[in-house]
């Protein structure tokens, strides 16, 4: 009898940044977006979309799903960051600023994005 490997990585992954880093999730069928509360925002940890549903809106649903959070807990942002060493960067920053996040902060190793929650 094997196992899933990858189901099996991927449970624990989540029940890791649950318990240790108290991360919250949205999963569905699509990937996941990992958040936690911090102060006065909500800081976006990790974001996956299955390779099948890039393109089709789904970070954008996760973001909005997200800033619903932030509203329903009166937050005043929603921020998020991308490392420069990642082989994605480019296109991780582009889409990261599609969505409506504006660059606030830079260093030599990270970019950080905050978009601010609109009430009424």
């Amino acid at each position: 009898m094997g196992i899933d490997f990858c189901a099996t990585l991927g449970k624990h992954y989540l029940n890791y940044m649950a318990e240790r880093e108290k991360v919250n999730f949205i999963i569905d069928e699509k990937g996941f977006c990992g958040f936690k509360a911090m102060g006065s925002v909500l800081y976006i940890v990790d974001m996956y979309v299955d390779k099948q549903f890039r393109g089709s809106k789904t970070c954008r649903e996760y973001v909005e799903q997200l800033m619903g959070i932030c509203r329903g807990f009166k937050l005043k942002a929603l921020l998020c960051e991308c490392q420069k060493a990642d082989e994605n960067f480019v296109k991780n920053s582009k889409w990261i600023q599609i969505l409506g996040f504006k660059k606030t902060q830079e260093d030599e190793h990270t970019v950080y994005y905050s978009k601010e929650v609109v009430y009424g």
